[in-house]
């Protein structure tokens, strides 16, 4: 799990520093992008292991983010910000 790099979505600018910190505390790479925007704009998706969706955002958010990246990025799990906290993220 160590050194794992993952894309975090994040929807609130609040959360994005202790959100973040929680993943680079369990050991991840961590790249910060903000909302589902900064997700489409990145060109470097294939690159991550897992993308990880921030709290915060609004359902049509999620929605418009999962679609996006299961049309894209098929392979690429999706996680919660609480399924990282909890280790319970895709192997």
């Amino acid at each position: 799990m160590a050194g794992r790099l993952i894309l975090y979505v994040c929807y609130d600018p609040k959360l994005l520093v202790p959100q973040e910190r929680l993943l680079l505390s369990k050991g991840y790479d961590v790249v910060t992008v903000l909302g589902t925007d900064g997700l489409i704009a990145n060109t470097c998706i294939g690159d991550y292991s897992v993308v990880v969706l921030g709290e915060g955002a609004s359902d049509n958010q999620l929605e418009q983010a999962m679609l996006w990246l299961q049309e894209h990025f098929p392979a690429i799990p999706v996680e919660s910000v609480k399924q990282v906290a909890e280790d319970q993220i895709s192997q």
